[in-house]
């Protein structure tokens, strides 16, 4: 039972609902369907309601929309007629679950509205609404048949609402959308934040509209390789949109609503024919390039558009690309709607020449049933595969296995979202062929593909590693993206098995000196060559050492200490303070908001905002034997030996204030629009019984402490 309110309104602001049905008022409008009131009606007593609440502060008025819950399925199936059934249906259940103060409106198709009188209580409002649930849940009987249906309901009261009554009635269908954004079936009260929500989503749908002809869409591209000789073999298409006001907008917002409004179409179109027109221009301008290919993805709703073979065969025609260098990644989702419809569609795409890939591969609904039944040719491993594949040896099989079957399916495997050398090296174990990723590339405009294009063409990576280095003041500072670490790795191995081969000879050069004293100036002279190699070998193996060394406890972003490096001297200082009985202090450091950040701007400011911290860090620390370290992702750590609490503190709040001092932008960010910091302290002077990782863990628990704090600010635990 709904509880009774105190306060009512007078019947001269407020008539009955028995009477509202039993005779029309002048000025009145019934509903033909369901003899309720209309729209307008609706709004011409919320004035009256409104004004009165407005003089009556402790009392108020609220208004439920509802819409019912795929109406439309209802409508489709069994007619119009069953359809006007329920909704008359739908009514009387209404206003027999109303007080006699409160009345229901019908506002057209399958919306409702009810009004709520002398409400005081959110509380209130929310048995109103379960009421309505509980209701509408019963079945309904519609010319024999069993008919069960939900609703979505959005609340507004004068509590919360300000202004006239189109406001009033506006706020209520705001909150009802959100219900059924969220899942239908629900109710939303309003909240004022709301409508700039929906404010802001319509001022961005505008711009979208105009974005494709104003030129403010562009494409970034990112290169994919053959994970053993780095040889580039495609590009992968990416979209991106340079808003005038607000700068790059994520695709993972602008793509969902250009699929709402029916842009998607126009928009895809643009970037099938901008790709493939982009990639003869390579081809063309690179001749070697000629089985260079681009992939380009496609939505559900592009896939599904009647007009997709004709936008295919445009864009290779007016391009003249040959269709076996396009590619067209499409999701696994796509495979579970029609299946008959998306087999036929895409043994058309094939018959093209054109290649299909199956975009985030073990992401979504991948089932041996889809890879036996549906034509492809490719299928792009999620990042999620490649995440820990070397901690996780479920997770290595299950690769190993995918690899294994795709062989015997005739199928390519590309590996997304590689990142660093072990990744790499992982993958290069399992024979997988082909991968991309920030270890190899970011995704590049189109002037910066075409230097990569070249670099690559310089083809240095054929050189041997040893020319490499002793050549870096004429190639400068690529030769330390041409060098890898597992480069050196083989290269330390060549130059052991060369130094071995030296010695054997030296060996047989010296008897060959004692047995040969005829010749002995020409054995003389050998020996002293075979020497002299020795040692340039010898030389060669401590240069590649120690490049190997920098590039092992060296970060390559930040150019500072690695996490590998601060394992090691927390460890070493951590034992020192123990026999020296020192005090030890430990500062992890967390930049507030990152991933917003790297949403809103891209990863390539990202790279660069963790770079301008690392460089305020390694400042603030002025300590020789203090440490500035990147722990992983946006966190760093800073090691202090001997600092005692109060220094750890004083080195905290002058990387709080160097960090708010470089004033680099974030707009996302909830806690400042400049970029900040947290951070975690802990000092302690460490004992033999005492875990070094606990020691950590506690940092890490300031850390934490810091952030539910508010972030922009330092903790500090103590042992």
């Amino acid at each position: 039972m709904i509880r009774s309110i105190a306060h009512q309104v007078p019947e001269s602001i407020t008539p009955s609902s028995s009477t509202i049905n039993a005779k029309p008022y002048e000025n009145i409008t019934l509903d033909t369907l369901t003899g309720l009131p209309d729209r307008h009606i609706l709004l011409q007593r919320l004035e009256r309601h409104l004004a009165y609440s407005r003089h009556n502060s402790h009392t108020g008025v609220a208004l439920i929309i509802l819409d019912i819950d795929h109406f439309q399925f209802i409508n489709n199936s069994f007619g119009i007629a069953i359809g006007d059934q329920l909704l008359a249906q739908v009514a009387v259940r209404l206003q027999e679950s109303m007080r006699c103060s409160d009345y229901v409106v019908r506002l057209g198709g399958d919306e409702f509205a009810v009004v709520i009188n002398s409400i005081q209580y959110t509380e209130d409002l929310l048995k109103i609404a379960s009421r309505i649930h509980e209701v509408l849940m019963a079945p309904f009987d519609l010319d024999g048949r069993e008919t069960f249906i939900n609703a979505s309901l959005g609340i507004t009261s004068s509590h919360i609402s300000l202004g006239n009554a189109d406001d009033f009635f506006r706020d209520a269908d705001i909150a009802m959308n959100y219900a059924k954004s969220l899942g239908r079936s629900c109710c939303v009260i309003f909240q004022p934040e709301m409508h700039s929500q929906v404010t802001q989503r319509l001022d961005l749908i505008n711009s979208l509209k105009r974005a494709l002809s104003n030129g403010e869409f562009f494409l970034e591209y990112q290169p994919i390789v053959s994970i053993c000789e780095e040889n580039l073999v495609g590009f992968e298409t990416l979209i991106r949109w340079n808003h005038p006001d607000k700068g790059i907008i994520s695709p993972s917002e602008f793509i969902p609503i250009a699929e709402e409004i029916g842009l998607i179409n126009s928009i895809g179109q643009w970037v099938l024919e901008e790709a493939c027109s982009q990639l003869k221009k390579w081809q063309l301008q690179f001749s070697c390039l000629a089985d260079l290919t681009v992939s380009v993805n496609l939505s559900a709703k592009q896939f599904c558009n009647q007009n997709l073979l004709e936008q295919i065969k445009r864009a290779l025609t007016e391009s003249q690309l040959e269709a076996r260098c396009l590619i067209l990644e499409v999701t696994e989702s796509i495979l579970i709607e029609n299946k008959a419809d998306v087999i036929s569609i895409l043994e058309n795409i094939r018959a093209l020449g054109v290649q299909i890939a199956i975009d985030d591969f073990g992401t979504g609904y991948s089932s041996l049933g889809y890879l036996a039944n549906f034509p492809f040719d490719i299928f792009k491993l999620d990042t999620s595969f490649t995440e820990d594949i070397d901690k996780n040896y479920r997770k290595f099989c299950l690769v190993k296995g995918i690899l294994v079957m795709s062989q015997d399916l005739d199928t390519k495997v590309v590996i997304e979202g590689l990142e660093c050398a072990d990744q790499v090296a992982q993958f290069k174990a399992l024979n997988c062929k082909y991968g991309q990723g920030y270890f190899f590339s970011k995704p590049l405009g189109t002037g910066k593909v075409e230097n990569f294009i070249r670099s690559r063409l310089i083809n240095f990576k054929s050189l041997p590693v040893s020319d490499l280095l002793f050549n870096q003041q004429s190639l400068g500072s690529y030769v330390d993206e041409l060098v890898t670490k597992d480069q050196l790795l083989i290269q330390v191995e060549h130059l052991k098995l060369d130094l071995q081969a030296l010695k054997q000879e030296k060996c047989d050069l010296e008897l060959l000196l004692e047995m040969a004293t005829d010749h002995a100036d020409v054995v003389e002279s050998e020996l002293n060559k075979r020497i002299f190699d020795y040692k340039k070998s010898a030389l060669d193996l401590k240069l590649t050492n120690i490049k190997l060394h920098e590039l092992s406890y060296t970060d390559g972003l930040t150019k500072i200490p690695n996490r590998r490096y601060f394992d090691e001297y927390l460890l070493q200082v951590w034992q020192n303070a123990i026999e020296n009985e020192q005090v030890i202090s430990l500062i992890l450091a967390d930049v507030d908001h990152f991933k917003l950040f790297n949403d809103e701007y891209g990863h390539q400011l990202g790279d660069y905002c963790l770079l301008k911290v690392a460089q305020a860090l390694s400042e603030s620390t002025n300590n020789s034997v203090d440490l500035a370290a990147r722990y992983g992702g946006e966190e760093f750590a800073i090691v202090l030996p001997g600092a005692a609490p109060e220094k750890a503190v004083k080195v905290a709040s002058r990387i709080r204030s160097a960090v708010r001092a470089l004033s680099i932008p974030h707009a996302p960010s909830p806690v400042s629009e400049h970029v900040t910091i947290s951070l975690g302290i802990v000092s302690t002077v460490p004992s033999k019984f005492y875990l070094l990782n606990n020691f950590v863990n506690l940092a890490d628990k300031a850390l934490y402490s810091a952030k539910i704090r508010g972030r922009d600010c330092f903790d500090m635990l103590s042992c």
